[in-house]
């Protein structure tokens, strides 16, 4: 006899065919995983990631594919991406992030596990090497020796700020900033302001772009024409000084100087009335290699 209940089908798990025939639906739920090529990127320098999403087992339709991502501190998801797999997606944005995949079959949603994601700033060595940035610096240091004069017998130092624009990719900077002008004798600084404000200053991790301040910068200045005004034997040290150290940790930034190189080798100083175009490089003001990133 043609039983009428469906209790010789309990337990049974093949797939139901959908009404227009064209596909089935899987059961169990599919397995899902998004895999991250690298779990830490750096703005501009190392900002390529690819991003993939794998459904197992194989044979089952997927309707949809999305990447969605967070900040690990919000609640708000935004896509990234409506495709299976980003062979080179490029991160614009600073934070610490939660990256998840998500699949679409026969009308249901299914989530991958969520996965960790940090985007640095860039460290000092990699923004002291980039074209933009020499050739800015330099061309401060060079404006520096020509503000040091002997008549009248004054000097002054110059700074400005170095922001990274991630829409565009490159370095930019502040308009330069002059300290009072010093003599021979008497000391110099740099009214350079606070760090700039980022902008937008709240950027979601879906923006194209952002503008963030990432270093500091400012010079020293030459020692040429203060012998008359110093006792014999004088120096000063080159590289950073504290002070600057201390504005730069409270700024959170690796500062950026540029100075002598220290004459002779192994003093830390230069004598007073150094020839002005002596040798001159970079110096790190330590404390911070690169700016803290955001949550």
């Amino acid at each position: 006899m043609m039983k009428n209940d469906d209790s010789d089908l309990a337990g049974f798990n093949k797939n139901v065919s959908l009404k227009d025939g064209t596909a089935t639906c899987p059961s169990p739920s599919p397995s899902v995983i998004l895999n991250v090529e690298r779990n830490q990127l750096t703005l501009k320098h190392n900002k390529d990631c690819k991003l993939e999403i794998v459904v197992s087992p194989a044979s089952i339709i997927v309707d949809a594919y999305r990447i969605e991502i967070k900040s690990i501190s919000g609640v708000t998801w935004c896509t990234l991406s409506n495709n299976k797999v980003e062979n080179a997606w490029q991160t614009k944005i600073a934070g610490t992030f939660k990256l998840r995949g998500i699949v679409t079959v026969c009308g249901i949603e299914h989530f991958s596990a969520e996965k960790d994601l940090e985007v640095q700033f860039p460290s000092y060595a990699e923004i002291t090497s980039d074209a933009a940035v020499v050739t800015a610096t330099a061309n401060e240091w060079q404006n520096t020796l020509t503000d040091c004069t002997q008549i009248p017998n004054r000097r002054r130092e110059r700074g400005f700020w170095i922001r990274l624009n991630t829409s565009t990719n490159t370095y930019e900077f502040t308009p330069t900033v002059t300290g009072d002008w010093s003599g021979p004798g008497g000391p110099v600084s740099i009214p350079l302001p606070p760090r700039p404000a980022d902008s937008p200053a709240y950027p979601s991790p879906c923006d194209h772009g952002a503008t963030y301040s990432v270093a500091s910068f400012h010079t020293h200045t030459p020692t040429v024409f203060r012998v008359a005004a110093t006792p014999p034997g004088s120096t000063r040290d080159v590289g950073p000084s504290d002070p600057d150290r201390r504005i730069d940790n409270k700024d959170d930034v690796p500062g950026v100087v540029y100075d002598y190189v220290e004459s002779p080798g192994g003093s830390g100083s230069i004598p007073m009335g150094h020839p002005e175009n002596s040798p001159a490089q970079l110096y790190h003001s330590m404390g911070r290699n690169r700016r803290s990133t955001p949550n």
